[in-house]
């Protein structure tokens, strides 16, 4: 997984933006963490974002979650983790998230 995001032809555009690609869904749609955030929030992007990401990408796409604890935490747990951005979003509005 690591040599797949080191090699992503887009990481570096993102990080330029304060997104840190980290992982992506089955469908392409990226997990990234918010660089510019003191508590690293996890955002869920749509792959079509990724390939052309601006400096509005963060203000455009609201966290999935709060923080990297909170979404390694569901990880561990095996929790509700969204397998899409779609996902993301529906879990996103559901808590509440801005």
């Amino acid at each position: 997984v690591i040599d797949v995001i080191q090699h992503h032809t887009e990481a570096p555009k993102l990080l330029e933006h304060g997104l840190l690609l980290i992982g992506s869904c089955m469908n392409g749609d990226g997990i990234t963490i918010n660089t510019r955030s003191d508590d690293l929030r996890v955002h869920y992007l749509p792959h079509h974002m990724i390939a052309n990401a601006t400096e509005t990408i963060l203000n455009d796409h609201r966290p999935t979650y709060r923080s990297l604890a909170e979404f390694l935490l569901k990880l561990c747990e095996r929790s509700f983790v969204p397998s899409s951005y779609l996902n993301g979003a529906e879990y996103s509005d559901m808590m509440n998230l801005r």
